[in-house]
């Protein structure tokens, strides 16, 4: 069933999730003696950086919009009255979420975006992509993604940036396999093994448990994992990952999908 919402409706609540990014980041209120969220709205984000960010200005899809502007719960809509105007799930998803996403990944590596919208933008991304994919009818012939396992590992129990990844990488297709945290070497390789990943991800917040990622390494090349293993997380540096003998290092989330795309391609 479609839901019946207005243009007017539509833009107001863009507005509305565009002055919480703001005033949750910045505190924006504070700043403009308005009440007025579009006020609030186009003043500070003007401050906050170069690219304003204006939601009546260029006609741009609602779909691309939704996922550049964090709307969880209004891309469904969204995306059934592209589907009742003609267009193909996967086209929906090709065309409108993964270049918004990209767009998102390259706002967040200019610094104009930062992690709350970055966040925001995947969830509401993952929601289209979890009504659109049962929709689509896949051809005999097409081959999977890959799959990827993802894991923080043994002793290290911070998880939100791994989540991060691993809610990218699902967005883009891959099939991800995420093993959590306080992950041993051993579970990480016999899984990837088993499920004939083609990368395995590693994460570490801090230099003592980044140590265990070698330890990972190690296991593969003991139990002989043709796989790609790339790190990343607060500790880890591109230095680390020469040293230790990782096939990538990639800073964060969207550096992270295009690393894993270079290294399959």
């Amino acid at each position: 069933m479609l839901v019946d919402r207005t243009a007017a409706d539509v833009a107001s609540a863009r507005k509305r999730n565009l002055c919480a990014f703001v005033l949750a980041k910045q505190g924006a209120n504070k700043i403009v003696g308005s009440s007025d969220p579009a006020d609030v709205l186009v003043i500070h984000m003007d401050r906050m950086n170069p690219l304003r960010i204006d939601a009546d200005s260029v006609p741009v899809n609602p779909v691309y919009q939704a996922v550049l502007e964090g709307e969880k719960d209004a891309v469904v809509a969204l995306a059934q009255e592209e589907l009742a105007k003609g267009m193909a799930p996967d086209a929906i998803i090709n065309d409108l979420l993964i270049p918004a996403i990209t767009e998102v990944g390259d706002l967040y590596d200019k610094q104009i975006y930062f992690l709350p919208q970055l966040i925001a933008s995947a969830n509401t991304m993952e929601t289209a992509i979890a009504y659109l994919e049962p929709l689509i009818k896949k051809d005999p012939g097409q081959q999977d993604m890959a799959t990827i396992v993802i894991a923080t590992v043994e002793g290290d129990v911070h998880d939100i940036g791994k989540n991060l990844v691993g809610l990218m990488l699902r967005n883009y297709g891959y099939k991800v396999i995420d093993l959590g945290k306080d992950v041993p070497a051993g579970t990480i390789i016999e899984t990837a093994l088993r499920e004939k990943a083609s990368v395995v991800g590693l994460s570490a917040l801090m230099t003592t448990t980044m140590m265990h990622m070698k330890d990972v390494i190690a296991e593969a090349a003991d139990k002989q994992y043709g796989g790609k293993i790339i790190i990343g997380g607060a500790a880890v540096t591109p230095s680390f990952s020469d040293e230790i003998g990782a096939d990538g290092y990639s800073k964060d989330a969207a550096d992270c999908v295009k690393l894993v795309s270079r290294l399959l391609s």
